[in-house]
């Protein structure tokens, strides 16, 4: 799911259609950006802090105790994100 994600984040090339297709843009983004909330959610376990941040960069508050998984179950879509920018998670 993140490879698939980030490839079709790359695909869809938004920064070539922001001033052109500004509907189109913002579908990329807000498809990218539930695809990151929900990656955020789900990988919680294995990277708290990692997760933390990247739900923080969407402006999620995200605590450990929430019933998160109940969320991607009902809503996954009826969300509404802020990005914010962080530094980057992983350094390569």
């Amino acid at each position: 799911f993140i490879n698939a994600t980030n490839a079709y984040f790359h695909a869809q090339e938004p920064w070539k259609k922001a001033q052109d297709n500004p509907t189109v843009f913002n579908e990329i983004l807000s498809a990218t950006a539930h695809s990151l909330w929900m990656i955020g959610i789900l990988a919680m376990p294995i990277m708290p802090h990692a997760m933390q941040q990247l739900l923080a960069s969407l402006r999620h508050d995200v605590s450990l105790f929430n019933n998160s998984i109940h969320d991607l179950q009902t809503s996954p879509w009826d969300k509404k994100f802020r990005l914010t920018k962080h530094e980057s998670l992983f350094v390569k």
